[in-house]
């Protein structure tokens, strides 16, 4: 499912990185800060395709890159930072991904972070683990650890909070409470949210 998911992020990203590199071409053209006498955009300037003593505002040639590839980097990358370096992009939508010239990927608005402990990362990462053995049991279990209470402490409404967490939507134990739009009234009509899981909200 991990792979599946990342293909159509994947798909999306390329889609709207090929939209915005076209209509954002014009103005790369034509805009001028007034400070300097180059045009700078957040591309270019990852791509190091231009620099405050750069005269020309000739535009880079467009990112080439393996598509197929890219949904293992992505997952590489974010579980690096979610399991190793504790330090977390919270909002890595395919806006946040440029493709650069040399076939990297360049992550950019940090806004929104999170730093996890040691511990809060093997939380986490049992979470995780359970939901891929495709363990229940074991997943409503981490749900509680991680702080999720509800009415009538059932192990199902735990279990599918983290099936909608951490698989993927189109998995059937999200799909039998409506898809990911329905996921919080189906919940709560069943077993009331209480408390959510706090601190691992954004991360997951």
């Amino acid at each position: 499912w991990m792979y599946t998911a990342g293909m159509q992020a994947g798909s999306v990203a390329y889609s709207a990185a090929s939209t915005a590199y076209s209509v954002s071409a014009p103005l790369r053209e034509t805009l001028n800060f007034g400070l300097q006498a180059w045009t700078v955009s957040a591309f270019d300037w990852l791509a190091g395709s231009v620099s405050p003593s750069s005269s020309s505002n000739a535009l880079p040639a467009p990112p080439t890159f393996d598509l197929y590839s890219l949904p293992e980097v992505l997952f590489e990358v974010q579980g690096h930072m979610l399991f190793e370096s504790g330090f977390v992009n919270t909002d890595p939508h395919p806006g946040n991904i440029m493709f650069l010239d040399d076939g990297r990927l360049g992550l950019i608005d940090w806004g929104q972070v999170k730093r996890l402990t040691v511990e809060q990362r093997c939380q986490l990462a049992r979470a995780v683990i359970a939901v891929a053995d495709d363990d229940e049991i074991l997943a409503a279990s981490f749900m509680r650890a991680m702080g999720m209470r509800t009415a009538k402490d059932l192990d199902w409404t735990y279990s599918r909070q983290a099936y909608f967490f951490l698989a993927s939507w189109s998995d059937p134990r999200v799909l039998e409470i409506g898809g990911p739009l329905k996921v919080e009234e189906v919940l709560n009509k069943v077993d009331r949210i209480e408390e959510g899981v706090g601190e691992f909200w954004m991360p997951m």
